[in-house]
């Protein structure tokens, strides 16, 4: 109980097959210009395939928890929540390395919720490159007010970027989101990470903070980079899915409908439908790159992670009928 009371931070990293992002991730942690008595670390393997449990013998300051089968990302910070002896949780993602600052200016900020700036790596991946343009210009907001922080409430929830590759939470309120919550409605194609915010947003004071910051690395294969972006298009469905939500119009019908035209086009006067998708083509990356360096990458890519994003919401869509038939 003594250690319990001493310790600021529990920092838990949820791993699946991250066994060579892990020591990285490792070595950046042992930098931060914090107390080591006043933290932990805590890996909990989602029942990896990979060697990451191997880690455990060469890093024995670690803490190591083993799903003995895989059960998502929602069961897995679960996992790391119950088991923290900090006052803090601080989630990181396997791919990302934080700043030597983070914990004590953590320290500074009176928010219970505090999400970070995850910034990119030197040289993008041709993927983040598209996904960079596309924040860029779907949150103008949040581009425009990054400089300072930010305070999320239920109203402005869904106007800016989110996500829990760097999450901080008092480990309280996470705890109190958790009982609430039931793991059996965040399935793997489930948008857990959006959902579980949403909740947060409404249990304590939720800041977005510019000195809360990691670097973050992206997929360098490019296959698991194109199959992580079909499975985000379900997840994205799951969240996004219902018309109150604010981008169901923008991102769900109004392609839809104009894809649907296009194809017509396509079909009906062949060389007008080609014209026409070269055009659009074109004009898209163009409003999209902002910058000319960044055309060729954005050019090249957006049919393909525009194809790949929306099966994956046709998988969503999929998913959720029949999740509905068997009710």
């Amino acid at each position: 109980m003594e250690k319990q009371e001493k310790l600021d931070f529990s920092i838990i990293i949820p791993a699946y097959n991250e066994a060579k992002n892990l020591p990285r991730l490792f070595a950046s942690i042992s930098h931060i210009d914090y107390p080591k008595e006043k933290l932990e670390i805590v890996v909990v393997d989602d029942a990896s395939q990979d060697e990451t449990l191997k880690l455990k013998k060469k890093y024995e300051s670690i803490h190591f928890i083993q799903h003995k089968e895989n059960r998502g990302r929602f069961a897995t910070r679960k996992t790391g929540a119950l088991t923290a002896k900090g006052k803090w949780i601080l989630f990181l993602d396997a791919r990302t390395i934080p700043f030597p600052d983070i914990l004590k200016n953590i320290s500074k900020l009176p928010y219970d919720i505090i999400l970070g700036h995850s910034l990119p790596q030197e040289k993008e991946t041709i993927f983040e490159i598209l996904f960079r343009a596309i924040r860029e210009k779907f949150f103008s907001r949040f581009y425009r007010e990054k400089e300072g922080i930010i305070l999320l409430t239920t109203e402005n929830f869904d106007s800016y970027p989110k996500g829990t590759t760097l999450l901080c939470v008092r480990k309280e309120v996470f705890i109190k989101a958790y009982t609430v919550l039931d793991e059996k409605d965040f399935g793997k194609d489930s948008s857990d990470d959006t959902k579980v915010l949403r909740f947060l947003v409404g249990l304590g004071n939720m800041a977005i903070c510019p000195t809360v910051r990691v670097i973050s690395y992206g997929r360098n294969n490019f296959f698991q980079s194109a199959l992580h972006l079909f499975l985000r298009g379900a997840k994205f469905f799951d969240y996004y899915g219902t018309r109150e939500k604010k981008n169901f119009w923008l991102v769900l019908i109004i392609p839809v409908i104009l894809g649907t035209m296009l194809i017509t086009f396509l079909w009906a006067f062949p060389k007008i439908g080609l014209l026409l998708f070269g055009a659009t083509w074109i004009l898209l990356s163009f409003w999209l790159s902002g910058m000319q360096k960044r055309f060729l990458p954005i050019f090249l890519m957006l049919p393909i992670v525009t194809t790949l994003f929306y099966l994956g919401i046709i998988r969503g869509i999929l998913l959720k009928i029949f999740a509905t038939e068997r009710k």
